[in-house]
């Protein structure tokens, strides 16, 4: 994503509460409400896209992958996948968190992956006691190469689950947003940038293809790999390879709205992690018109009382923590874009909690937001991203996921926020 010409608008300001002890209460309620996944989850013949910054996709086909999940605290569970097609393949230790309102699942490869494989994030969702659907995508390490791919993982004996998405393939072309930037505690915006989306190729639920992004005498093209969630609906999206000058990259998630017309969220951050960049916009295929959405006003101060969540050690296993308080300020909106600080209490074994800067989209159909940190952590190689089921005006729960330092130790919290009237 191309750097663009921006204009200084405000400044963002540190502020720390904590809930009384009702929403301790519901918290813990949340926590009470998921069901057991322990157990193996093994899924059918699958195809993996391998995607080079240079151009070049690669179709990895005959995988299959089993995952164990071997613990299960409240909505946290850890455990192992194993995947092989007989020439490739190796395991790697997971964390994962499950949102019981819409059975949502995000979980965090570790350490060191196998040779070929990437470590990602995976969002995926329960859609029933005994089935999956699971939506991998994930750079390697020197972020030249992104792996993408679906498949329905199903419980114990089941027989495995098909999937068939919709054709994505051809040119897609956005209406003009506003970019929204935060950086050095300062926010700006910028009206006018348009993209051209094009899906050169298609494989089952995977894709690669190439954004043109444009913006007055500023152009730049981006390779990129993404995957449809089974349902059809949602999609994840990877830039491949190096970005603009002083731009970012992200993870993008889009929805399709209509045969021709993709809704596009776009949250982005710099490879020193100072800047972010966001925007949401429309994608028109063919003479399709591209729509405008009308998002929530979140603007306020969401805050939970003591949470708890899973870390992975230097060790590799995954530890139970306890923080006393989370509270996420939304301090300024434009649009469906929205920037301010979340502010983390400290652990159980610590005194002292910490802030980040944050930027990220809302999704008016869908009723999500999407955030990410900005501001460098004090462990180095911090990055976070926070997905957050808006439930009411006043309320969303969050699936938080990250990366503590590069050495790959991840987290994964599940956080019940609610808005001060």
């Amino acid at each position: 994503m191309p750097i663009y010409r921006m204009a200084a608008i405000s400044g963002l300001l540190l502020l720390c509460t904590t809930l009384p002890a009702a929403a301790q209460s519901a918290s813990a309620a949340l926590h009470e409400s998921c069901i057991d996944m322990t157990g193996k989850w093994s899924s059918g013949s699958y195809e993996a896209l391998s995607v080079q910054a240079a151009g070049e996709a690669r179709v990895l086909k005959n995988l299959s992958m089993v995952l164990e999940v071997t613990q299960q605290y409240g909505c946290h569970f850890s455990g192992v996948n194993r995947w092989s097609n007989g020439e490739i393949g190796g395991e790697e230790p997971v964390m994962g968190v499950l949102n019981p309102v819409g059975n949502w699942i995000t979980i965090m490869e570790y350490e060191q992956h196998p040779e070929q494989g990437t470590s990602g994030r995976i969002f995926g969702r329960l859609t029933d006691a005994n089935h999956i659907n699971w939506e991998y995508a994930a750079y390697s390490s020197d972020g030249v190469r992104a792996n993408v791919f679906s498949t329905i993982l199903s419980r114990g004996d089941l027989p495995p689950v098909k999937e068939t998405c919709p054709d994505l393939t051809g040119t897609w072309a956005s209406q003009a947003y506003n970019l929204v930037e935060l950086g050095d505690n300062e926010v700006s915006i910028r009206p006018g940038p348009q993209g051209s989306l094009t899906i050169e190729q298609q494989s089952a639920c995977h894709f690669d293809g190439t954004i043109l992004w444009q913006d007055g005498d500023i152009a730049e093209t981006e390779r990129v790999a993404g995957v449809l969630h089974t349902d059809g609906k949602l999609i994840t999206v990877l830039g491949v390879g190096e970005h603009a000058d002083k731009g970012t990259r992200a993870y993008v998630h889009a929805e399709i709205v209509g045969p021709n017309l993709l809704h596009w969220d776009f949250v982005g951050i710099s490879d020193d992690k100072a800047k972010g960049q966001a925007f949401a916009t429309s994608f028109a295929r063919g003479s399709a018109a591209a729509g405008h959405q009308t998002c929530p006003v979140l603007i306020g101060k969401w805050s939970t009382g003591k949470w708890d969540g899973l870390e992975s050690t230097r060790h590799g296993k995954a530890e139970r923590v306890t923080r006393d308080y989370k509270q996420l300020d939304i301090e300024g909106q434009s649009g469906c874009t929205v920037w301010g600080k979340m502010h983390y209490g400290p652990r159980q074994d610590q005194t002292e909690g910490h802030a980040d800067r944050i930027i990220g989209t809302v999704n008016g159909t869908d009723g999500f937001l999407i955030t990410r940190s900005v501001a460098p952590h004090p462990e180095d190689g911090y990055e976070a991203i926070a997905v957050s089921r808006i439930q009411s005006e006043h309320h969303m729960i969050t699936e938080y996921s990250g990366r503590l330092t590069k050495d790959g130790e991840v987290f994964v919290y599940l956080v019940d926020l609610k808005r001060k009237p």
